[in-house]
């Protein structure tokens, strides 16, 4: 029964070896995109910093430009939670959406819910905050 448990062992950190070892060996390849530490969000850089950019591009593929100013942002998640608000479907909701609240994200208190579905509806791509982020600029 030991002898048993220890060869369980043994196999279980050999798989814990392993994984760290891809892990590692796929990091090499795609770095993680870094995050800030105040508040987990991705990093961001301003539209003037083209060598940061180009760097950003060449480290992770990819790189989250600041755009929209604060205001901008806040405008288009008000409107985003309005407009969700102002086509639930009655039948399916029970909250209205308050996305500092995780109770109300549940998927039968949006548009869709009847359907299980939750975003990239029609309804929700017109709305007023993709006009804020996508036509006002």
């Amino acid at each position: 029964m030991e002898e048993e448990r220890q060869a369980r062992r043994e196999r279980y950190e050999e798989l814990v070896a392993k994984r760290k070892q891809e892990d590692d060996a796929w990091r090499k390849i795609f770095p993680l995109y870094p995050t800030d530490d105040k508040d987990g969000f991705a990093v961001s850089l301003m539209p003037g910093e083209a060598e940061k950019q180009r760097s950003f591009l060449n480290t992770y593929g990819l790189c989250a430009i600041k755009v929209l100013t604060d205001d901008e942002c806040t405008r288009t998640i008000e409107a985003f939670e309005d407009d969700v608000n102002a086509q639930q479907n009655p039948s399916t909701a029970t909250d209205q959406l308050d996305l500092s609240d995780s109770r109300t994200w549940e998927t039968r208190n949006f548009p869709g819910g009847a359907r299980g579905a939750k975003f990239l509806m029609p309804a929700l791509t017109l709305c007023r905050g993709f006009a804020i982020r996508f036509l006002e600029l």
